[in-house]
């Protein structure tokens, strides 16, 4: 019986062999720095439990160029996704509630950032990407508006063109509009 909670601090820090981490079912919680410079770790499937993620999980890792986590998840740490250079699309959790400073920073390939609608914090610096990164929120525009974006710097969060809000159907009115299709992201 798997009785294991947790991936401790530093577990895989630094790690060179560990190329695919498949979660325990009973994993709530990946610590600060657990696959911290984990040079080969490319695959991670998380499990429905998963909760939290600390600061530095997942700092310059080569992970995939598709990464989705579990929707449970209601932390994820400052610069949990830093300098991953093969990540072009990131779905963040339907849980998660705020975005803390510099979750995903210095992936020069990531081309989209999924958002849902239950965010209601955002510190502007959560996202430094390239010019051509697009964020898809999973929301209206006017819930966009609601969330507390904090911060001093220009960001992707300025540029209105690289929104994208949700809408089920062919919209009626103009502007930057998606829906998912086969799970995939489909700007309309």
């Amino acid at each position: 019986e798997d009785n294991c909670e947790a991936i401790l601090s530093n577990a895989f820090r630094a790690d060179s062999v560990v190329y695919n981490v498949i979660l325990g079912e009973n994993i709530k919680s990946i610590f600060d720095y657990a696959f911290y410079s984990a040079s080969s770790l490319k695959n991670v499937t998380f499990n429905d439990k998963l909760e939290y993620i600390g600061e530095y999980g997942f700092y310059d890792c080569p992970l995939n160029d598709k990464f989705f986590l579990s929707d449970n998840i209601t932390h994820i740490g400052s610069y949990t996704f830093y300098s991953n250079e093969n990540l072009e699309e990131i779905r963040l959790p339907k849980a998660l509630e705020s975005l803390e400073n510099n979750v995903i920073n210095n992936s020069a390939n990531l081309k989209s950032i999924l958002i849902y609608n239950n965010i209601n914090n955002i510190v502007k610096t959560s996202f430094t990407v390239n010019t051509d990164t697009k964020l898809y929120y999973y929301g209206t525009k006017e819930e966009f508006d609601n969330i507390s974006i904090t911060g001093y710097v220009t960001t992707i969060f300025d540029d209105t063109n690289r929104i994208y809000y949700f809408s089920e159907n062919i919209p009626l009115t103009e502007g930057n509009f998606f829906h998912l299709f086969d799970k995939k992201i489909v700007e309309w």
